[in-house]
């Protein structure tokens, strides 16, 4: 029983001391909280934008209150931001400076209220759009475009006027921009043709500002092409088909006409050429089918048949194929013959 007496006591003791602790506790905590020293403890740093990397964000994500949490996010978002002025200098969708780089954002709020924002969803630090919705308001334009995820236009009904859809960002996302007027107002190479009633920059208006390979314009796309429909295809080289505005073939049929052979190749570009001499009957070219390139050529006057393209080309050095041609009688007979056959000698043009 004489053991037990301290023993009780010092329980005693020990009790008293943690009620006064937590007394002691308790007390500054509940007066903090009534005086909001909690929330001015949130530094949400000098551009009015929390800092991501920060302490604060630390304890902000293990705070045991998820109400407190909450207000402090609402809070944050009602403040107006200011975007850095340097990334805002070098494109409007730019907000926030990490080093020497310009980011979209870092956080929702970024991309909510940057009217230039791309969307209003902070993902990977791209502003996204998932729907029109997220793009209303935005200069870029009101269409969210599912390719990219970006705020931006198809047609100038997505533009707040004097804007028409005739800008790009990241070369991919159409967006609203000041139209042109001429075409000195269109300095990029690849569309240098202004359409001065829609204010857009195109590659092409007519086929008179295409050459080349690519002689057409589509007037669809107002983009240069080798083709428009399979007629444009009839007498060219790869083929007699007119797919994507590129002339090639799916089959033997597509290459009756064509000059290197009537069969359809599955080489690495489909095109038109010959396995075997059969596939060069009556072939303008020559009736001797090249293994090594697939086309048909000549080898000898005998191997030319057609009416027209009797004589067999002289394979000169730096010469191409030798083939079947018309006879010529001076070297302009020779200009259609291709590179390596610009001279006459004999009937024959070659190098």
């Amino acid at each position: 029983m004489t053991r037990r007496k301290p023993a009780l006591f010092g329980a005693l003791v020990v009790a008293l001391m943690l009620c006064a602790c937590n007394g002691e506790q308790g007390g500054p905590d509940l007066q903090a909280a009534d005086q909001g020293k909690d929330a001015q403890a949130v530094d949400r740093g000098p551009d009015g934008q929390r800092d991501a990397g920060s302490d604060v964000g630390a304890e902000d994500a293990g705070s045991d209150s998820g109400a407190a949490d909450v207000g402090l996010d609402l809070a944050d978002a009602a403040k107006p931001l200011t975007c850095d002025a340097t990334c805002q200098s070098k494109a409007s969708y730019l907000c926030v400076k990490q080093g020497s780089t310009c980011l979209e954002c870092t956080t929702d709020a970024h991309c909510a209220q940057n009217p230039a924002a791309l969307g209003t969803k902070c993902s990977s630090n791209l502003c996204i759009c998932t729907g029109d919705a997220d793009c209303k308001g935005k200069t870029h334009g009101g269409k969210c475009l599912k390719s990219s995820l970006a705020c931006g236009c198809s047609t100038a009904a997505h533009c707040a006027a004097p804007l028409t859809c005739s800008g790009f960002i990241y070369t991919s996302v159409k967006v609203c921009a000041k139209g042109c007027a001429k075409d000195s107002d269109c300095p990029s190479k690849g569309k240098p043709k202004c359409n001065t009633t829609t204010g857009e920059c195109l590659a092409c208006l007519t086929s008179k500002d295409c050459g080349g390979s690519r002689p057409l314009c589509d007037p669809k796309k107002n983009a240069c092409v080798s083709c428009i429909t399979n007629s444009d295809c009839a007498t060219t080289l790869a083929g007699g088909l007119c797919t994507g505005g590129e002339c090639s073939c799916k089959a033997n049929s597509d290459c009756k006409t064509a000059a290197w052979g009537g069969a359809c190749l599955s080489t690495k570009v489909v095109r038109c050429g010959c396995k075997a001499s059969t596939d060069c009957a009556g072939n303008d070219n020559g009736t001797v089918c090249h293994a090594q390139f697939n086309k048909c050529t000549c080898d000898s006057d005998a191997d030319c048949t057609s009416k027209t393209h009797t004589r067999c080309t002289l394979a000169g050095a730096g010469a191409k194929l030798a083939h079947c041609q018309k006879p010529c009688v001076k070297d302009s007979d020779c200009s259609a013959a291709g590179k390596g056959f610009s001279k006459c000698f004999k009937g024959r043009c070659g190098d």
